[in-house]
């Protein structure tokens, strides 16, 4: 009777084992899965920041290009104004000697 008694704790704790061996290797493949999550995640955020950096380079350069444009534009306009008006002057002094040879 001790004899089986003996033999059905040894195979209760051997189910017991079986159980906690079982349970170990739940917890070891969940923290796997949990690492692989965690992962992706920080692979994605950087890809992420790494897409909004880029965004802003871009808006940042248009803004400069658009800028020098501009500035390009305007001074074409100044130098326009400043020709048209060495012009009128010219006329003007052109004019002036006329009427003085004239009168």
């Amino acid at each position: 009777m001790a004899a089986q008694v003996a033999a059905e704790a040894k195979a209760d704790t051997a189910a017991q084992l079986e159980v906690l061996v079982d349970a170990d290797v739940l917890t070891a493949t969940a923290a796997a899965e949990i690492a692989a999550e965690v992962e992706a995640a920080v692979e994605s955020t950087v890809e992420a920041e790494l897409l909004a950096d880029a965004s802003v380079d871009a808006t940042v350069e248009a803004d400069l290009e658009a800028g020098v444009a501009a500035s390009v534009a305007a001074a074409a306009d100044v130098d326009a104004d400043v020709d048209a008006t060495v012009d009128l002057d010219i006329v003007a002094d052109v004019i002036s000697a006329l009427g003085t040879i004239v009168l």
